[in-house]
């Protein structure tokens, strides 16, 4: 497992450990310019990469918490949803935000996890943390019953926000509030995103990241925030 920290400001107010979607390890290599690119491989492309630089723009600095290597080494190829409700998982977490708590002693730090990654999330939910808050988005809230559990080891359908040690955010698009995303929504504070876009690119808010970013962050920074975006 490794931590790539990114930011524009050497003293941030907050930290955002992030936890992306998709199934396989993230691959992040320097460039001789001293950027850095991710290359991760097709057909498991992370569309994490692409919005990135919004969570910057609002001068936080972002904690991407990979997910550990030998899944690709040992010929999996991806990372089961299953691993990231993992007691071992939950260990790695904890360690990463007592590890980010000392490198930036002044900055709250607060959690995001997307698509996949709310499994990141709510697994580090469930017991108490140096964490502010959680924000979790795109959660596959629904119960998909033709596919297996150890594939989709994180159904959310076991998990009740109000069990969280830690305030949470949740943030959905309207084409993905089903059922158990409307109750967890009406337990909590809550996001909806709402435009005129295909089911897939709702999951990846398109159109509307830098909004959904911004709110995220003024939440982080006990701002009010709008309860839908337009």
């Amino acid at each position: 497992t490794a931590i790539c920290t990114l930011s524009k400001t050497p003293a941030p107010d907050i930290v955002v450990v992030y936890t992306y979607g998709g199934l396989t390890p993230h691959h992040f290599y320097y460039q001789e310019d001293g950027t850095i690119t991710d290359k991760t491989y097709p057909p498991y492309q992370q569309f994490t990469w692409e919005w990135i630089h919004h969570w910057i723009d609002n001068n936080v600095a972002v904690a991407i918490l990979d997910v550990p290597d030998y899944f690709t080494a040992n010929g999996i190829g991806w990372v089961s949803s299953f691993y990231r409700t993992s007691a071992d998982r939950r260990r790695e977490s904890l360690q990463a935000i007592d590890l980010l708590a000392t490198k930036f002693p002044k900055a709250k730090l607060n959690w995001f996890g997307i698509s996949y990654g709310v499994g990141d999330a709510i697994n580090i939910s469930l017991v108490n943390s140096q964490l502010h808050k959680i924000a979790m988005a795109s959660g596959c809230w629904h119960v998909l019953e033709d596919i297996d559990m150890f594939h989709q080891g994180q159904r959310l359908d076991h998990y009740d926000v109000t069990d969280s040690k830690t305030p949470v955010l949740i943030v959905q698009h309207e084409k993905e509030v089903w059922e158990k995303a409307r109750d967890q929504m009406s337990k909590t504070e809550s996001l909806l995103v709402v435009n005129d876009v295909s089911q897939d690119d709702g999951h990846f808010f398109r159109k509307r990241q830098k909004e959904v970013i911004t709110a995220i962050c003024d939440w982080f920074r006990d701002k009010p925030i709008p309860k839908i975006i337009k």
